[in-house]
């Protein structure tokens, strides 16, 4: 039964929340809680003191609330005040990073808190071109100069894409600066300047240690600093549901604890010290880590945990979630808008409520099983399994909800692929700690560094095994589709076929509740290993233009298995999954049109992985090491070489290559543009004629001779191209596509370019609005399908 102590704890974290969740006036919502109190007090009811108890909580954490949001929202209120007054939207001043700057495409952005007045309290988000200054890091000074957007003015879902909420709770972000100037001018001082220092030894010895990819992925993993791992493996993360393991939370507390207790055990023998000591282990790593609203939760419910345990009382793990919530709360009442603060609580309280009767279901006595020496090792295994995967699916189960109510979709293999990373999580955030740890010896005069290397050199390949396992798992599960509200029906006949077959099975003494649970799982088990087998390649005639965001790559496949890839998008689109999800095992050509990085940048990965049979090199004599690099790596993988140039006639099943451009070129170096010297092609795929040129815009395609065509890919991602119009007339295509990037800094496709293609009456897709666009021949028809359907 609930005492006054739970009642007033939840009633307050309750009443916390009610000013951020849009409540016109939280004075009424207090008064209205007072008055339930007194009216519970006058009748004196069995439950008198639980009701008073609460409607007091209540009240006073809707006054908090309501004052803390004022509190809040005032520096963002002052910078607007003085905009309006002055007409002005510029700001220069002195702002503090509160994270690393986040590489992003076309420049960088950080959050920050504005350090100098009108708005001085305020945080912004802060954008810049190009590279940020070197000395930027989380806690820099910044002396800077910019135009500020404010959060209002911004474009549909940028300005509370953070966290707000409805427009009564005032918004996590004042706006967004576009800076002009930026200059360092130090780092913060004081406790938080000495907690920044520290990060930085234990960032330093991670990254000496494992180099700068896998150090900075282990920052992620132990410190919470994800700002500069590679976007691709982000990615992978995030798609298989590994998303969590890149933000630290109370999964970090509790296996530091786990780490620390034995030797806090050993080394004192107070019991009450070991739990202060624990304790203060605790204080020193949530800001070192961040302090983010998931680790803040686990702290709160740690240091409630390790308070009972010193008062020899039994741990109330919902009295310590409502704890979290007060707590989190306290600092900020936005943040119940957080998907992130949502999915750390609801992720607990599905822990604390399922994962206890799951474990129990999967894991029944073994009875009747004769004794050896085997039989501790067996309990402890299926104990261990059990409890790995009920509290997977607890966590899975209790944030689906929010998940895909936020997102739109969560990722179908989140119960695999955590399963199938369990294994190197503990060790990885074990290792990771204990190097992270060391990275403090540094300040040690003389043998310092020595002591860093030294602690490097033995843990870090421990620590890099770990992480590859944990690279691999999320690289091979994050080719499993998304379940949106719709998708879950492919879920449907694996999970009935499998259903019938366990529940059908004779399982002696097997109780219906174990025996749906056991069929659940074999439902599922079934269907990641179809899906991971991934698709066959179509059965009709396509071409693919991939969305690669800006660059190219196009798929062409003639419905019997034979494949052509020309061009392989920039690096961060990892087209190799997409071709894969296009049924793709093996290519039979690769054409690289030109030297250009949003055309050639996933080409290694693309030859490392999927082995073309044939390489056609539009390099045209490049210099570019990583065009060089793949060219070489082809070679030698068994691909032979051909030099794209014309006259050039490729035949590949029923794909019919003809490269009419570029001409051979006299000795020399190569061009400063590669564009206008990229392949142009003309495919024929069963009777159905595509053109594509890369980059070669009208000035390469005017001498050629044009036949007319089904298909054009619009040349340069459908830049300004006063020629077009001409071009055109003489191809008369009824698609055309354009391979073009969401928000690129370029304008493309131009306007006039759009105008062209609607004059020739040509039909016209684009990859940035409508994502991947398949054309496959069915019955003589061209039948035209885009990623948003």
């Amino acid at each position: 039964m609930l005492g006054p102590s739970q009642v007033f704890v939840a009633a307050l974290a309750v009443g916390l929340a009610v000013p951020a969740l849009g409540v016109a006036r939280p004075s009424l919502v207090a008064a209205a809680a007072l008055v339930v109190a007194a009216a519970a007090l006058a009748g004196r009811p069995q439950s008198a003191t639980l009701l008073t108890v609460g409607g007091v909580a209540l009240a006073l954490g809707a006054l908090a609330g309501d004052f803390r949001l004022r509190a809040l929202a005032a520096p963002a209120a002052e910078l607007r005040g003085q905009a309006e007054t002055r007409g002005i939207d510029t700001w220069s001043g002195v702002l503090e990073l509160q994270e690393r700057p986040r590489r992003v495409r076309y420049g960088w952005r950080a959050r920050a808190r504005l350090s100098s007045p009108p708005g001085a309290g305020a945080t912004v988000m802060v954008r810049g071109d190009g590279h940020p200054p070197r000395a930027l890091d989380l806690g820099s000074r910044a002396c800077v100069r910019g135009r500020l957007q404010q959060e209002d003015r911004l474009p549909a879902g940028r300005g509370r894409a953070d966290g707000a909420g409805p427009a009564r709770s005032p918004p996590r972000l004042a706006g967004l600066l576009r800076l002009s100037q930026i200059r360092y001018c130090g780092h913060r001082q004081g406790v938080a300047g000495a907690i920044d220092a520290a990060r930085r030894r234990s960032l330093a010895a991670l990254r000496g240690a494992l180099g700068s990819a896998d150090g900075e992925l282990a920052a992620g993993l132990v410190l919470g600093l994800d700002e500069w791992i590679a976007p691709s493996t982000r990615e992978d993360f995030r798609a298989s549901g590994l998303g969590h393991l890149l933000a630290v939370s109370g999964q970090n507390v509790a296996l530091l604890l786990a780490l620390a207790g034995p030797f806090v055990r050993v080394a004192v023998r107070s019991l009450r010290l070991r739990w202060a000591l624990l304790a203060l282990l605790i204080v020193l790593y949530v800001p070192l880590a961040g302090a983010g609203a998931p680790l803040q939760r686990a702290a709160v419910m740690g240091l409630a945990g390790l308070a009972a345990s010193a008062a020899a009382r039994p741990q109330q793990r919902w009295h310590a979630l409502a704890l979290a919530a007060v707590a989190t709360l306290l600092l900020d009442p936005r943040q119940v808008h957080d998907a992130s603060w949502q999915l750390s609580f609801a992720a607990v309280a599905g822990l604390a409520g399922f994962a206890r009767p799951l474990e129990r279901a999967l894991a029944p006595p073994l009875r009747g099983r004769p004794e050896g020496p085997l039989r501790p090792l067996l309990d402890a295994a299926q104990r261990s399994f059990a409890a790995a995967v009920a509290m997977t699916v607890a966590a899975s189960l209790a944030t689906a909800p929010i998940t895909l109510a936020t997102f739109g979709a969560l990722p179908a293999g989140t119960l695999a692929a955590n399963l199938v990373a369990l294994p190197a999580v503990a060790p990885a955030m074990w290792f990771g700690m204990v190097l992270a740890a060391s990275g403090q010896l540094s300040v040690v005069p003389g043998c310092g560094s020595f002591l860093v290397g030294l602690a490097g050199k033995l843990i870090g390949p421990c620590l890099q095994l770990a992480l590859r396992h944990l690279e691999w798992s999320a690289e091979t599960f994050a080719v499993l589709p998304q379940i949106d509200r719709t998708s879950g029906l492919k879920l449907l006949a694996p999970a009935l076929l499998a259903g019938a077959l366990v529940l059908l099975a004779p399982l002696p003494g097997a109780r219906p509740a174990r025996r749906v649970l056991a069929a659940a799982i074999a439902a599922y088990a079934l269907w990641v290993v179809v899906e991971l087998r991934g698709p066959g390649p179509p059965s009709a005639p396509t071409i693919t233009f991939l969305d690669v965001g800006q660059g190219d790559a196009v798929l062409v496949q003639d419905g019997r298995g034979a494949s052509v890839l020309f061009d392989s998008g920039p690096p961060e689109a990892r087209v190799v999954r997409l071709l894969r999800r296009a049924g793709v095992s093996r290519l039979d050509v690769v054409v690289a049109t030109h030297p250009s990085r949003d055309h050639h940048g996933g080409l290694r990965a693309v030859v490392e992985q999927l082995r073309p049979r044939l390489f056609v090199d539009g390099g045209d004599g490049t210099r570019d090491p990583v065009f060089r690099a793949a060219r070489s790596l082809a070679v030698a993988h068994g691909a032979r070489l051909i030099p794209g140039l014309a006259p050039l006639r490729l035949s590949v099943g029923r794909i019919s290559v003809q490269v009419l451009s570029p001409r051979p070129r006299p000795p020399g170096p190569p061009p400063a543009d590669p564009n206008p010297r990229a392949i142009v092609a003309l495919v024929e795929v069963a009777g159905v004629r595509f053109l594509t040129s890369g980059d070669a815009e009208s000035g390469a395609l005017s001498p050629l001779r044009l036949p007319a065509v089904e298909i054009i890919k619009v040349p340069h991602h459908g830049s300004a191209d006063p020629g077009l119009p001409a071009v055109l007339r003489r191809l008369r295509p009824a698609i055309a596509v354009i391979e073009v990037g969401a928000g690129n800094p370029f304008g493309h496709p131009s306007p006039s370019t759009l105008a062209a293609l609607a004059r020739h009456g040509a039909r016209v897709w684009r990859t940035d609005r409508d994502g991947t666009v398949t054309i496959s021949l069915r019955r003589r028809r061209l039948i035209v399908e885009t990623a948003g359907g």
